[in-house]
């Protein structure tokens, strides 16, 4: 945290405004009317350009955040609360024309308060159930409360968060946190925390998200699996294929990959409040991912599961190239084999030396390939 919290200048009005004040480290813990607060800002590109964080902090009953639960010795609660569970945070912020895309095509889905003017104007995006939604935001000035401290330029207000019950969040300005401002921004919060039932739930959990989870398992090692492969592949020149054959079989192995992601995406994400945001993301994610994991399956099992014979052919140099760029030269040739035809390939500087001017002929050996595409699996002078 930076040493230069916007609050600690202003310790003697602080102490007239709330019940109790102290500097805990780089935060400040607020008491008013009851209920804790800790406020920390962390600096960034000058004093007052950084990060904000307000949190009310769990105390005794009857306020637990949904998920928590008191540590008991039997006779009574011994030590703060605990989580035990990971329920759905609830995040509330402005609604932007995507969230409202979003709904309009029938892809997201957003509780609503019956507030016309809350729900117009604040989007809430959870996985929660309507009930706990309800229960927490249900009173009129909870709602009022929310709204005034995301007009003061605050990016959201986090509900049943993983370490707080109730977090306010904004970036860009310790303005958010002059002393003239902070004690409506704490007196929003009280009004918050005062609407928020007691919840102690031991055995709720979010809802499962089956095809989401699997898809996620899938995505993220099918693209690292992918990269590392790809790289070896490329940087070791393994398993050159003669033929346009590959390429046309990863447009369709990837396209079919594609659609398989996205239709995971798709039933799993749609009627989620967030459903846009995750879509738009799968589908940039899938189409880098699939193409890649295709294209490095497809060449990677052609060599190694061929258990066909080696045949040594001569091939023509028709061309030897040299790639300058900043990041390094690279090297190519171009091969003619009489009976499969001509290609491209990319070689290392090692066989660039010993290959043959163009026009001069060089030995290949060459297998046909567990999918039928002639590969490379050696080149001589």
């Amino acid at each position: 945290m930076s040493s230069t919290h916007p609050l600690k200048n202003n310790r003697h009005r602080l102490h007239k405004l709330f019940e109790r004040t102290s500097f805990d480290g780089e935060s400040v813990l607020i008491v008013h009317r009851g209920h804790q607060f800790r406020v920390a800002f962390k600096a960034a590109n000058g004093d007052d350009q950084g990060s904000t964080r307000l949190e009310l902090v769990p105390t005794l009953p009857p306020l637990y955040p949904a998920g928590y639960s008191p540590l008991s010795d039997g006779a009574g609660i011994s030590a703060p609360p605990r989580m035990l569970t990971h329920l759905p945070t609830i995040v509330l912020r402005h609604e932007t024309k995507r969230d409202r895309t979003g709904k309009r095509i029938g892809l997201n889905r957003e509780v609503q308060t019956g507030d016309l003017i809350f729900d117009d104007a604040i989007y809430i995006e959870s996985d929660a159930d309507d009930e706990m939604v309800h229960a927490l935001i249900g009173g009129a000035k909870a709602r009022r409360s929310i709204m005034t401290l995301l007009n003061y330029g605050f990016l959201r207000v986090e509900l049943m968060g993983a370490k707080s019950p109730l977090a306010l969040v904004g970036l860009g300005r310790a303005s958010l946190l002059s002393v003239d401002s902070i004690q409506e921004v704490i007196e929003a919060l009280v009004e918050i925390a005062v609407g928020m039932p007691a919840m102690r739930f031991s055995n709720a959990s979010a809802k499962p998200r089956p095809m989401l989870q699997a898809m996620r398992w899938s995505l993220f090692p099918s693209l690292a699996l992918g990269l590392l492969v790809w790289l070896y592949v490329v940087i070791t020149h393994q398993y050159m294929v003669f033929g346009s054959g590959i390429t046309q079989a990863t447009l369709f192995v990837g396209g079919a990959l594609w659609l398989v992601w996205m239709g995971m995406a798709l039933v799993e994400s749609r009627k989620r409040s967030t459903a846009l945001r995750i879509m738009i993301f799968s589908a940039l994610f899938a189409t880098t991912t699939a193409p890649l994991v295709a294209y490095t399956g497809l060449r990677v099992t052609n060599a190694v599961l061929d258990r066909s014979p080696v045949a040594v052919m001569p091939a023509v140099v028709t061309a030897k190239r040299v790639h300058n760029s900043d990041d390094g030269d690279s090297y190519s040739v171009d091969l003619y084999v009489e009976g499969i035809g001509q290609d491209h390939f990319s070689i290392s500087y090692e066989d660039y030396l010993r290959l043959p001017h163009r026009g001069k002929t060089a030995r290949v050996a060459i297998r046909r390939g567990f999918w039928g595409w002639p590969w490379i699996e050696d080149i001589t002078p």
